[in-house]
């Protein structure tokens, strides 16, 4: 299936779900939440969700791809994944 800006962001809400702490629903993810603060991640569960994340878009997060946003809310970490996307 093609990623769609509404697929990425439905996949992804997954993954972060997942990945919290305690685990939660991917309907509580909204554009503000914030993995460490609001979800409980901490940082071995970011590189963690980063793996997950390249594995399920079969994308490579590459360091010019990746900005501190990127980890403080959902919106700049759909942000860029939507950027790595582009730029496979």
């Amino acid at each position: 299936m093609r990623n769609t800006v509404d697929n990425i962001e439905q996949k992804l809400k997954v993954l972060v779900a997942k990945n919290a702490i305690p685990e939660t629903s991917p309907e509580l993810i909204i554009s503000s939440s914030r993995p460490i603060e609001d979800l409980g991640m901490d940082s071995m569960q970011i590189i963690n969700l980063f793996a997950t994340i390249e594995v399920e878009f079969d994308i490579t997060i590459f360091e010019d791809s990746f900005f501190p946003e990127a980890i403080e809310t959902f919106e700049g970490l759909l942000e860029m994944v939507k950027v790595s996307i582009k730029n496979q």
